[in-house]
């Protein structure tokens, strides 16, 4: 279930949490000293919240509790500046979902194309959601050198009722 409910300060926090979460996920494709330079160079909370809150947000909901699992934020200019799942709604179906509903906000503000800086963990779920491999990217954090990669996907911009 996808929602885009306005967001509040308390709602923010969890998404942040989320975030960190799946950083800190035991199965991430990064190594201990990785995983802890991302966590040192992710945003605090006040900087996540101004952030996050300029952005169009999608929303992952539990079909059961209707709470937060997942998230993903739309810059105005096409980056998908966020894409996480909590580790224990992984697998779901929800990264799909959420892709769809930003390809939609993404035609809504008539961008050409939407494009990420996908971790290794993101990689798989960004390919298999129609993106493209531009390139491979190394980002030193705290003496620990993360991989990343660009990826980037077409939108068409015509509505699906045009022939």
């Amino acid at each position: 279930m996808i929602g885009l409910s306005p967001l509040e300060a308390q709602s923010i926090a969890h998404l942040r949490s989320i975030a960190l979460a799946a950083i800190s996920d035991p199965r991430s494709d990064y190594d201990a000293h990785q995983t802890s330079a991302w966590l040192l160079n992710f945003p605090g909370p006040d900087d996540f919240h101004e952030r996050i809150f300029s952005q169009k947000i999608v929303v992952a909901l539990d079909g059961a509790s209707a709470e937060a699992v997942g998230f993903m934020a739309l810059r105005p200019d096409g980056l998908i500046d966020f894409a996480f799942i909590h580790p224990d709604h992984q697998g779901a179906g929800h990264f799909r979902d959420m892709v769809e509903e930003v390809e939609i906000q993404g035609r809504n503000l008539e961008l050409a194309t939407l494009e990420a800086r996908a971790s290794r963990n993101a990689l798989g779920p960004f390919l298999a959601c129609g993106f493209e491999l531009i390139s491979r990217e190394l980002v030193e954090l705290e003496a620990a050198e993360l991989e990343r990669f660009h990826v980037r996907k077409s939108l068409n911009t015509r509505s699906k009722e045009q022939p």
